[in-house]
């Protein structure tokens, strides 16, 4: 864990350093919208009003859209947090699984630097891919909503690409086989964009 901090830490003064010594460069936002940003997040989840512990986990975000006006976009975001799952009788073995959600979202810049988006949608909970051993870890759970709301600052801005930083808040519920899981995750991502 030490590592991923000290990461995410050099990272963040590399483009804090980068975002200080660039020009004004004029950034155009219009059509196609494409993005991708990866980061960390604490994680609570409960299941039928049991609680579980607050988690660390990988947060990382998708989206896709279109700019309807210089400052609006339409996008259909893939939003996921993992945590970490104790298992059940028939697969006891810990491992990881994401609190998803596939939601339709509006994009808003206040200036030509800050943004927020909103968005709402269907929830998952699914397990990490590469953390799959056998067929039975692999149940899918689509059955619930989620919903997201972010903001984010453009640190460096090249014409029609942009590296920001974001603070996401999700929460959702899914309906699984041991009742109705409940997240309530806040992360902190870095995002590359291209416009």
């Amino acid at each position: 864990m030490r590592s991923i901090v000290l990461i995410f830490c050099l990272v963040i003064t590399s483009l804090l350093q980068q975002a200080l010594g660039q020009d004004n460069a004029t950034i155009y936002k219009k059509g196609f919208v494409l993005g991708v940003s990866a980061g960390a997040g604490s994680i609570h989840t409960t299941i039928s009003n049991t609680p579980n512990e607050a988690q660390v986990g990988v947060a990382y975000n998708w989206k896709i859209g279109s700019m309807l006006t210089s400052r609006t976009a339409l996008l259909l975001q893939g939003v996921v947090t993992t945590y970490r799952y104790s298992g059940n009788a028939t697969s006891p073995r810990e491992r990881l699984r994401g609190f998803e959600g596939l939601l339709p979202s509006l994009q808003y810049w206040v200036n030509d630097r800050l943004w927020i988006t909103g968005g709402m949608g269907v929830g998952m909970d699914n397990p990490v891919f590469y953390d799959v051993k056998d067929e039975s870890e692999g149940r899918y759970h689509s059955r619930g909503f989620k919903t997201s709301l972010s903001t984010g600052y453009e640190l460096w801005q090249r014409k029609n690409l942009t590296v920001d930083i974001q603070g996401r808040l999700s929460h959702g519920n899914v309906q699984v086989p041991e009742g109705k899981r409940n997240s309530l995750a806040f992360d902190v991502l870095i995002g590359f964009n291209i416009y």
